[in-house]
């Protein structure tokens, strides 16, 4: 947590994890991402920061070991999120353990929650933005386990990080065509490891829908 920016962060792709330090039957998950449209951020800047949006995962664990998969914005028509994120869940889940795990931020290498609040009830305070009702069974995960799938979006996306960067710099002229062999390197690799946009966004066994802009 940095004290003075009232935000927790951490570098993607990377995990945020959160101890109860007891086991709980869950009903809710809401937690804040960074967002410049919320009047209480007084970053000085942060109307040049529009495109500070992020993709994530969200898990829970009883064990820390064995992992149920919420939610991911992977499996939602808008990748990428900012604000007050709200899930709740169709029938209690039993967990000590919270991960956000940071996937992407279309602005830089941060990912930035500044609150998290976990609820035994369900609680209508944080409804107004993205919303999510989510109902299982849910995917599991062992350990840190984290798909070959995922692990090639985090490797696109840090591609696309550094050819904007270098776009943006005065003094480098990159090759145009640098970010298009980029990408067919991300595809091809997708193709001989068999995973594809279709078999990924599939893979959930549980349903998740809500209000997700």
């Amino acid at each position: 947590m940095n004290n003075r920016s009232g935000y927790c962060a951490t570098h993607w792709p990377g995990y945020i994890t959160i101890d109860l330090e007891g086991t709980f039957s869950i009903r809710q998950i809401s937690f804040q991402l960074w967002d410049y449209t919320d009047p209480q951020n007084m970053t000085p800047d942060k109307e040049n920061q529009t495109d500070q949006i992020y993709a994530y995962r969200l898990l829970c664990s009883e064990d820390a070991e064995i992992w149920k998969v919420i939610y991911d914005t992977a499996d939602d028509n808008t990748k990428y999120k900012k604000g007050w994120q709200t899930f709740k869940l169709d029938k209690p889940v039993d967990a000590r353990y919270i991960r956000i795990h940071a996937i992407h931020n279309k602005k830089n290498s941060g990912f930035h929650v500044v609150r998290l609040h976990v609820f035994q009830q369900k609680n209508t305070l944080y409804d107004s933005q993205d919303l999510f009702l989510c109902t299982g069974p849910f995917d599991q995960e062992i350990g840190d386990a984290y798909p070959m799938s995922y692990q090639l979006l985090d490797l696109s996306g840090r591609i696309q990080n550094i050819t904007e960067e270098q776009n943006s710099t005065a003094f480098s002229i990159p090759d145009p065509s640098l970010k298009q062999r980029y990408h067919e390197v991300i595809d091809y690799l997708f193709e001989i490891t068999g995973y594809s946009s279709q078999a990924m966004s599939a893979r959930t066994k549980g349903k998740t829908s809500g209000n997700g802009k």
